[in-house]
């Protein structure tokens, strides 16, 4: 009689992986000279829009759409598939200030524009917005937006500056002032109450401010201010205590 001996084709382990990538089916045995298709589907942040892979055993790999093909298996091997992280465009937009501008930021990442103020504002402790879920923060003139999950524009707020005012008596003996110091936003105005003593009258004051009566205003305030008010002491016939 005659026997026969069919010989089987030695078999291989191919194993699919990667990160940013989810792989349903791997590993696989692969006959000798074979080919096997494995199912990948890419993680948030990721595409598997112009994708690469690459085997370590000399097989060759493609990628149509969530396919990947592994052919001409000749010994086990691991491919090793990379996606492409997503990217966002991420544009500021400043209030009251400079640093517009757009950059482009990979999924879960952070960005930075450097911004200044006008004139009469200031970058401390600005409101910072974003259309997405991004966060912002601002360090000096830097301010930095963070987890980039899609595009989206943030705005920073800039807020006016604000100025210490303050007000003293050259001798509380002939008269006081109230308040003695006062915050007050760029380009405002403040209100000193005059009160002088017995005898005393309102006579000069180095804030550039006008008085009427009993109350002085200092206008237009750009910067911190720190003057005097001067009374001096008055006959009462003829005279009045703030002329």
């Amino acid at each position: 009689g005659t026997c026969e001996l069919t010989l089987v084709k030695d078999k291989y382990e191919v194993i699919l992986t990667g990160e940013g990538v989810t792989v349903s089916d791997s590993p696989k045995l692969v006959e000798y000279e074979g080919s096997t298709t494995f199912s990948v589907s890419a993680n948030t942040g990721f595409t598997m829009s112009n994708a690469s892979v690459n085997c370590d055993g000399g097989a060759s790999a493609s990628i149509s759409g969530n396919v990947v093909t592994v052919s001409n298996v000749l010994q086990g091997q691991t491919c090793t598939i990379t996606p492409k992280q997503m990217e966002y465009e991420v544009t500021l937009s400043v209030v009251n200030g400079t640093g517009n501008g757009t950059n482009v930021v990979k999924h879960g990442g952070s960005t930075t524009f450097n911004v200044s103020a006008s004139s009469g504002y200031t970058l401390s402790s600005p409101t910072i917005s974003c259309t997405g879920s991004a966060s912002g923060s601002i360090s000096g003139s830097t301010v930095t937006i963070s987890n980039v999950t899609g595009t989206q524009t943030c705005t920073v707020t800039l807020k006016k500056a604000s100025y210490t005012v303050s007000v003293t008596s050259t001798n509380n003996n002939y008269g006081t002032v109230s308040p003695t110091s006062q915050s007050v936003e760029h380009g405002s105005s403040v209100t000193i109450t005059l009160s002088p003593k017995t005898d005393y009258k309102y006579s000069s004051n180095t804030c550039g401010g006008t008085v009427n009566g009993s109350t002085m205003t200092i206008s237009n305030v750009t910067a911190a201010k720190s003057c005097t008010v001067t009374f001096e002491s008055y006959t009462p016939a003829g005279n009045t205590l703030y002329s």
